[in-house]
C-alpha cells in the first residue's frame, strides 16, 4: 500500500520539472521506469496466499534490480541538461526529494524481502546488535583499497568512543553514507599531502 503512493509522488516530482528537462531521453527514461512501477505494484492483486506473496517478492526483486541505476542515470541526464537549465538550484529540491524518496523506498522492498530470510542478528534489514565498529571497518577497508589504488598509499583511520557499543539500528543507510564519507576524507588526505605529514583521518 506505501510503495504506490511514495512511485506516485516521485511521478508528480518528474511531471514538475521544466519541459526541456523532464524531456531529456535519460531524464524520460526514468520517469518512465517510475511509471511503470507504479502500475506493476497498483495492479497486483490482493495478497490472500503464500504463492501471492512469493511472487510479489518476485515483483519487488524485479523493481529493485530495474531501478538500481537510477541515481546514475539522474546524473547522466542533469548533466546533459546542463546548458537549459539556468539557476541549478530550482533543481535541488526536485534532485533531494528524490534520492532521500528513492532511499525509504528501497528500504521498504528490502526490508520486506529479508523477513524472509534467516539471518543472525536481523529482523528484516534491522540488525538487532549493530557494531557501530565493525561497521566502519569494513567501510574503513573499502576505502582503504580504494585509495592505495589511486594514491599508492592511504591515511591511517583511528576509531575512538565506545567502541565495544551495540544497539538496534538499520545499517542500511550507513552503507551509502559511510563509503562516500570515508573516501571524501581519505581522497582529501591524499590530495592535501598526508603521506608527508603522516596524516590520519
Amino acid at each position: 500500500q506505501e510503495l504506490p503512493v511514495r512511485i506516485a509522488h516521485r511521478i508528480k516530482g518528474f511531471r514538475s520539472l521544466p519541459f526541456i528537462i523532464g524531456c531529456n531521453p535519460t531524464i524520460l527514461h526514468v520517469h518512465e521506469l517510475y511509471i511503470r512501477a507504479f502500475q506493476k505494484l497498483s495492479e497486483f492483486p490482493p495478497i490472500q496466499a503464500q504463492g501471492d506473496e512469493a511472487r510479489y517478492c518476485a515483483l519487488l526483486r524485479q523493481l529493485l534490480e530495474d531501478h538500481k541505476d537510477v541515481v546514475t542515470l539522474l546524473a547522466e541526464g542533469l548533466r546533459e541538461c546542463r546548458r537549459h537549465i539556468q539557476d541549478e538550484r530550482l533543481l535541488r529540491p526536485f534532485l533531494d526529494k528524490t534520492l532521500t524518496s528513492r532511499l525509504g523506498m528501497r528500504m521498504l522492498a528490502a526490508h520486506h524481502l529479508a523477513l524472509h530470510e534467516d539471518k543472525p542478528d536481523f529482523v528484516g534489514i534491522i540488525c538487532t546488535r549493530l557494531s557501530p565498529k565493525k561497521l566502519i571497518e569494513k567501510w574503513v577497508d573499502f576505502a582503504r583499497r580504494l585509495c592505495e589504488h589511486q594514491y599508492g598509499n592511504a591515511p591511517r583511520v583511528r576509531i575512538n568512543g565506545h567502541v565495544a557499543a551495540r544497539f538496534p539500528f538499520i545499517p542500511l543507510p550507513l552503507d551509502y553514507v559511510l563509503p562516500e564519507l570515508l573516501k571524501n576524507a581519505m581522497r582529501y588526505g591524499g590530495y592535501r599531502g598526508w603521506r608527508s605529514m603522516g596524516g590520519s583521518v
